[in-house]
């Protein structure tokens, strides 16, 4: 044989040789990969060009692109996890529910300024500031209640003489196990509640509830109420409010918290 036929015989062969490398270093995102040899439950995939474990790979779990974030998550069977179990993933971070301020309880709900995260619930020094803080945000909007449509309304200020009214209720339901306005025992309303104390103003009205764990919900709870706590909560003629809370020592409601908002008009606007 001749060396050009030689030459023309070798040509198309390395044509041939090239295209096939090419096809194989051109894999697409997705698409299948070759798994460890020792390794049968490995998931292979092309995801950024490199062939990756989508079981265990951080930058890419379960899918291409879906990254695992935080150092303090790993990937495990194709699903982000934090590697400490006290903490849940809260986006791309591992957080502890019962003690993070930005996620207390449940991811996204975040405690205001001056509270912390106690056990999963956000709480403030005192829970009649508490109160005081969620009513006045109710009221500074316009608001459905159980009545109609009523406006925003100026803040309440704490009164030392109405927060003894409704603590006396507080305390007197939680002792004695009764839920009601009047205490079924004395005969007395909150306007006599407020008279043996010494406020100079007008007794409006009064809230009362039980067994809601925090302040915020138990606010909440008077707000979707379809029994006129909420219109008492945005009524422009109260000015004043004293907050009364007391958790059941004994007795079948024993450990139950009571709730009571007590609203009044100041001496100077009657």
């Amino acid at each position: 044989m001749r060396r050009s036929d030689i030459q023309l015989l070798t040509f198309p062969f390395l044509v041939l040789a090239f295209t096939l490398m090419a096809s194989c270093g051109g894999s697409t995102a997705g698409e299948m990969c070759r798994a460890p040899a020792d390794d049968d439950d490995a998931e292979m995939k092309v995801c950024s060009g490199a062939c990756v474990d989508l079981q265990s790979n951080v930058n890419h779990c379960g899918e291409c692109g879906n990254s695992c974030g935080s150092a303090a998550v790993w990937c495990k069977d194709g699903a982000c996890e934090c590697t400490s179990s006290e903490a849940e993933l809260c986006g791309d971070r591992c957080v502890n529910k019962m003690t993070s301020r930005d996620h207390c309880g449940d991811c996204g709900i975040s405690c205001d300024s001056g509270e912390t995260c106690d056990q999963g619930t956000c709480r403030t020094r005192t829970v009649i500031e508490s109160v005081i803080r969620h009513t006045n945000m109710v009221r500074s909007t316009s608001t459905d209640c159980e009545q109609g449509h009523r406006p925003a309304v100026p803040p309440l200020s704490g009164d030392p003489d109405l927060h003894e009214a409704a603590q006396m209720h507080a305390d007197r339901m939680a002792k004695k196990d009764f839920f009601a306005h009047t205490d079924p025992h004395n005969n007395t309303n909150f306007a006599d509640r407020i008279g043996m104390t010494s406020f100079s103003g007008a007794p409006v009205g009064e809230n009362i509830a039980y067994g809601y764990g925090e302040a915020a919900a138990a606010v909440e709870g008077w707000r979707t109420s379809k029994t006129g706590h909420c219109s008492m909560m945005m009524t422009d003629r109260a000015d004043e409010i004293g907050i009364g809370y007391k958790v059941a020592e004994s007795g079948t409601n024993q450990g139950t918290p009571y709730w009571v908002q007590v609203f009044g008009a100041s001496g100077s606007d009657q």
